[in-house]
């Protein structure tokens, strides 16, 4: 299986247990940290595990991370740094438009950090998850459609990668 199945399998998950998760947690801060730990728990042993199945290599954090480790936004082995990233790429070699500006994206600027659901004004994050919010290198998100965009694997450089400019 390749990292663009393994990713849209988890956006799959997502829609799935979505209401299920959605009716057991609170509608409350204490709910939405919960929420958040689920997200990057799951994220951890459906997407990070079966990519790196060694457990030597780690994933960015998915959307916001966990809250349950304090500093760590991980969940398992909370001290582990992170080695690569999940990165969009126009998945037919099109350019990638922003869905809040109407700009088209820098190819640099698509790196993965969460599903959301594009209601025609801005994402939310509920399902259908039909849109995938990117972080911007000047910590700028961009929303896109999910369908313009196919999910790679890029190995973080320790140097250029520790400080986003």
């Amino acid at each position: 299986m390749n990292v663009d199945e393994i990713v849209r399998k988890f956006q799959q998950f997502l829609e799935a247990s979505w209401q299920s998760v959605e009716n057991a947690l609170p509608l409350t801060p204490e709910g939405e940290h919960f929420r958040l730990d689920w997200l990057q728990a799951n994220w951890e042993i459906l997407v990070e595990a079966v990519i790196q199945p060694d457990g030597t290599s780690f994933l960015e954090f998915y959307g916001e991370g966990a809250e349950c480790n304090g500093a760590s936004s991980r969940v398992w082995k909370p001290h582990a740094e992170a080695t690569h990233r999940i990165c969009c790429v126009p998945k037919d070699g099109s350019e990638v438009t922003d869905l809040i500006t109407g700009k088209s994206i820098e190819p640099q600027d698509l790196d993965f950090f969460c599903f959301g659901h594009w209601d025609g004004k801005w994402y939310v994050t509920h399902p259908p998850f039909n849109a995938v919010v990117l972080s911007g290198r000047k910590g700028i998100e961009f929303t896109v459609r999910l369908e313009d965009v196919r999910f790679e694997i890029q190995a973080l450089d320790p140097y250029t990668d520790a400080i986003k400019v």
